[in-house]
């Protein structure tokens, strides 16, 4: 029954570790959550298996090379890619294998130290997945972040060989601890997963908040200049009729004064209170003279003669 405990709890977290991995070297998945996590749970369950039920070292290292390279496939379809995150793991593993030897090489524990060497062959593995992604994605932020973070399996399998040494505690003891440390690093990484995608979404949002509210000052922006455009069309109209009427009269002078006023007006940009000022002073004006030429006209019968300003 330890067997099954041991085999099934340490799989599982490998399984974890090679989640992580496969997205380090392939990218997003291709597949959806419920897809990828029904593929998982399949060469979870038949590595266990056959694991269990054929313990032989060539049975379980072609079960890992198939198995990783389906998983692969729903990554990438890039041959090149497939082999070359199935030939990294692989590596991996072998480099945890030949270390955990090297520690334990003149070491004798019998069948339960076999055990646990493989849940720490597992945290392992997780510290060599933190160190590939640091240097595949060369992250430039968060670094103290990701020394953390890698802390914790390190300090796991730290003190998992300090206790197999000391003897000091029962080999159920060493069982349970290292069951203990698989759910307590699951459960760093995710919270700290957990945290990051909540960062991000709350970065996102400011971001388009942000985005927002330019977008609402060019709209005023744009509002604001086209109620400017329709002033400056409708004062352009009655600028227009009143050099007309003077045109009509032969003004001549009278125009030239005009238009030298408004290139006067045009010359000073800067002066906006005084253009809105002015422009509203010429149209009240002209509105005005408008209205006394039709009272006049309508007492003599003609227009009368405009004395300008």
């Amino acid at each position: 029954m330890t067997d099954v405990i041991l085999c099934a709890a340490s799989n599982l977290f490998r399984m974890y570790v090679i989640s992580r991995f496969m997205k380090v070297l392939l990218g997003e998945p291709r597949v959806s959550r419920g897809t990828l996590l029904s593929v998982y749970g399949i060469f979870y369950a038949v590595n266990t298996a056959l694991y269990l039920l054929l313990p032989l070292s060539w049975v379980n290292l072609l079960c890992n090379l198939a198995g990783l390279s389906f998983l692969a496939f729903f990554y990438t379809r890039s041959a090149k890619s497939i082999c070359f995150a199935v030939v990294s793991y692989a590596v991996i593993g072998m480099a945890c294998e030949y270390i955990l030897m090297a520690l334990f090489a003149d070491y004798e524990g019998g069948k339960t130290l076999n055990q646990i060497l493989q849940m720490v062959s597992v945290l392992l593995s997780l510290v060599f997945e933190l160190l590939a992604e640091r240097i595949i994605k060369k992250r430039n932020t968060g670094s103290m972040h990701h020394a953390v973070l890698l802390l914790v399996p390190l300090g796991s399998v730290a003190v998992n060989i300090f206790l197999i040494y000391a003897d000091s505690v029962t080999d159920m003891g060493l069982i349970i601890i290292n069951l203990g440390f698989l759910l307590m690093d699951f459960l760093v990484f995710y919270l700290y997963y957990v945290l990051s995608e909540a960062l991000w979404e709350r970065q996102e949002n400011a971001s388009l908040r942000r985005q927002l509210e330019s977008y609402s000052d060019q709209m005023q922006l744009l509002e604001e200049s086209s109620e400017k455009v329709k002033a400056l069309r409708h004062d352009m109209k009655h600028h227009m009729n009143e050099i007309r009427l003077m045109a009509k009269q032969d003004r001549t002078r009278e125009i030239q004064n005009y238009i030298d006023d408004m290139q006067e007006f045009a010359a000073n940009p800067e002066e906006a209170a005084e253009r809105e000022h002015f422009v509203s002073e010429k149209y009240a004006a002209y509105r005005n003279r408008k209205q006394q030429r039709r009272e006049d006209g309508n007492r003599t019968g003609q227009i009368p003669y405009y004395k300008g300003r």
